[in-house]
């Protein structure tokens, strides 16, 4: 049956809109791809998830309106989000009982700079040996006093800016010692913990938002910095907390396969782009994942949750790591192969596969 003029216009408009829209959402994504020509394109590669949403939403339309070759394209375009979405969190779990029963519990929560319940905030933290609490005011002060029981060892630079940091932990913290994280001198906390004889290095960050240019540049250098520290460190090293940049951006995957780091969520099943930390009020497709969980060395995740606080705009993260003893012990080559698939799919750039899977990482 064919449709009257004034029908097959409206029909054209929408397919044009629809056309239009796909086109854009994959001009974005592209965009965001670039960042190594354009550091500040950054800022599009963190919403891969409600791209997808969106060039699902216009597809539909196409195949509805029966404009097959425009909705073509639209499938090509959510295919190409999918891959995004999924690809971060793709590898195999290595079993935990391979690595033996060593334990280590960590939480991390950005509790926000103008929080004033300090003590519901901690009743909702999960127990945990190392608790990471950032952008701690000084009005918390009393409160932390009160929480020596659970946390006997505490380190507090505690400010009214969104800088502050408090770190809580248990008598297997070996050493502690504070360093600023340039510019932007912001506070940063590096442990060694005594995981029953293994010294485990321990990072607490909280890198610069990066909400303009400027402070975007200061995050990018915050992670350069951080790249070294961690590059002249031996054995495990763990990154716990507030690191301003989604699984999806390029500039956080570079940072990974600098240092041979790798996420918590890397094993974590595709579903895992769903569950990102801020802001905690929004949808959790509209989430992104700032907030994170590093490793390098024989570590494994052995369990994880993401939990909330009241007055806080994060989620907080809470994960179970299993140390394992031989930190040379290569893993089997499925899971090197898993290991060594970038976060983010940039298919014209390899990184060669080393034992355990990182990127070789020059000493000089």
């Amino acid at each position: 049956m064919e449709h009257p003029p004034q029908s097959r216009s409206r029909l054209r408009l929408v397919e044009q809109a629809c056309l239009l829209g796909l086109v854009m959402t994959l001009g974005v994504l592209l965009l965001g791809r670039l960042t190594f020509l354009i550091p500040y394109l950054d800022w599009f590669s963190h919403f891969p998830v409600v791209y997808l949403i969106v060039a699902t939403g216009f597809t539909l339309i196409l195949l509805v309106t029966r404009k097959w070759a425009s909705a073509t394209l639209g499938l090509l375009v959510s295919l190409y989000c999918l891959i995004l979405v999924v690809a971060p969190f793709s590898a195999s779990r290595l079993d935990p009982d391979v690595i033996g029963e060593r334990r280590l519990t960590l939480s991390a929560l950005n509790v926000l700079a103008s929080n004033q319940a300090a003590r519901k905030t901690l009743e909702c933290i999960p127990h945990a040996d190392v608790v990471g609490l950032l952008e701690t005011p000084p009005s918390w002060s009393g409160v932390l006093d009160e929480v020596k029981s659970t946390w006997p060892r505490q380190w507090r630079d505690l400010r009214d800016n969104p800088t502050g940091l408090t770190v809580l932990g248990d008598d297997r913290i070996r050493e502690a010692r504070w360093f600023m994280l340039s510019p932007g001198a912001m506070p940063a906390m590096h442990l060694t913990i005594d995981v029953d004889g293994i010294p485990v290095q321990l990072l607490i960050i909280h890198t610069m938002s990066p909400q303009a240019p400027g402070m975007l540049n200061t995050r990018n250098l915050q992670l350069e910095q951080l790249a070294n520290l961690i590059n002249s460190m031996e054995g495990p090293v763990v990154v716990i907390g507030d690191l301003n940049a989604t699984t999806w951006s390029p500039t956080f995957t570079d940072f990974l396969h600098g240092t041979g780091l790798r996420s918590y969520r890397a094993s974590s099943g595709p579903g895992s782009g769903l569950k990102g930390t801020w802001p905690r009020w929004a949808p959790s497709w509209l989430r992104i994942p700032i907030d994170h969980c590093l490793m390098r060395g024989d570590v494994e995740p052995v369990s994880d949750r993401l939990f909330e606080a009241p007055n806080a705009d994060h989620l907080g993260i809470f994960i179970e790591l299993a140390i394992g003893e031989d930190q040379d012990r290569p893993l089997p080559a499925e899971q090197v192969r898993a290991n060594n698939l970038r976060p983010v799919p940039m298919f014209w750039r390899e990184s060669g596969p080393t034992q355990r899977g990182y990127p070789t990482v020059s000493s000089e």
